[in-house]
C-alpha cells in the first residue's frame, strides 16, 4: 500500500493561514483612514479630488491613501469647528493674511449608503467672495499595485543590466465616483443606496433629485 503524503496538509493550511492574515491586514489598514473621525482624511487629500471651479468633469478620480496620508504633498495642519449637522466640519486654515479674501477648503461627512459609498460635503472658497459648495461620493477600497525590490546586477554580452523583482503591493485607495454641485441652503437625505438632495434656492423654489446607487 502507497503510504499519503500527508506534507501537504500542512502546506495548504500555511497558506490559509498567511491570506488571512493578509486579508486582515488590509481591512485594518483600511480602517486607519476615516471621513467621519479622528484622524480624518487630510482635507488637501480631498481638494485634491475635488473639480476647479474652472473646469468640470472629473480629473482626479483616485488617491492612494496607503502613501499620501502623511506625506510631503498633502503635509499641513488642518482644524476641526461645528457648522451645525451631526459630524465636524474639517479644513485647512485660512494662510491668506487679508480678511477680505478668503482662502479656505474643508469638508463634512454627510452619511454612507448600505454599499459602503461615503457621501461628503465640501466647501470651497479662493480669494473672491464665490463659495463653491459640492456633494462628493467616495469610497474607500482595497487595490493592488505592483513594487520593484532586491535590485541585483547581471553582466550578459558585454551589458551590465540592473535586475529587479516584481511582486504585488496591496494599498488603499480613496476613489471618486461622483460630485455634484449645491445651492447654499441644502440638504440630503441617505436611504439604504438612495440619495435624495434638495437645493433650497428661496421659500417656494426647491428642486429635488434622486439617485440610485444601488448598482454601484
Amino acid at each position: 500500500m502507497t503510504p499519503r503524503n500527508t506534507t501537504i496538509f500542512p502546506f495548504f493550511f500555511l497558506i490559509l493561514l498567511l491570506s488571512s492574515c493578509h486579508q486582515k491586514g488590509q481591512a485594518q489598514e483600511s480602517q486607519q483612514y476615516f471621513l467621519d473621525k479622528s484622524p480624518f482624511i487630510s482635507p488637501k487629500i480631498i481638494q485634491d479630488l475635488s473639480t476647479w471651479i474652472s473646469d468640470g468633469g472629473d480629473q482626479v478620480i483616485a488617491i492612494n491613501l496607503s502613501e499620501s496620508q502623511g506625506s510631503n504633498r498633502y503635509f499641513g495642519n488642518f482644524l476641526t469647528r461645528n457648522i451645525g449637522g451631526n459630524y465636524p466640519y474639517v479644513y485647512l486654515p485660512d494662510t491668506n493674511k487679508n480678511p477680505q479674501f478668503r482662502n479656505e477648503f474643508g469638508f463634512q461627512f454627510q452619511g454612507k449608503t448600505v454599499n459602503g459609498i461615503s457621501v461628503i460635503y465640501t466647501r470651497d472658497q479662493e480669494g473672491g467672495s464665490f463659495t463653491s459648495r459640492n456633494l462628493m461620493l467616495l469610497r474607500i477600497i482595497d487595490d493592488t499595485g505592483i513594487s520593484i525590490s532586491d535590485s541585483t546586477l547581471s553582466e550578459s554580452d558585454s551589458a551590465v543590466r540592473l535586475i529587479g523583482v516584481i511582486k504585488k503591493s496591496p494599498r488603499i485607495v480613496l476613489q471618486k465616483i461622483l460630485e455634484i454641485g449645491v445651492a447654499s441652503d441644502w440638504n440630503i437625505k441617505i436611504e439604504g443606496n438612495k440619495l435624495t438632495i434638495t437645493d433650497v434656492y428661496g421659500p417656494k423654489d426647491k428642486e429635488t433629485e434622486v439617485i440610485d446607487l444601488s448598482q454601484i
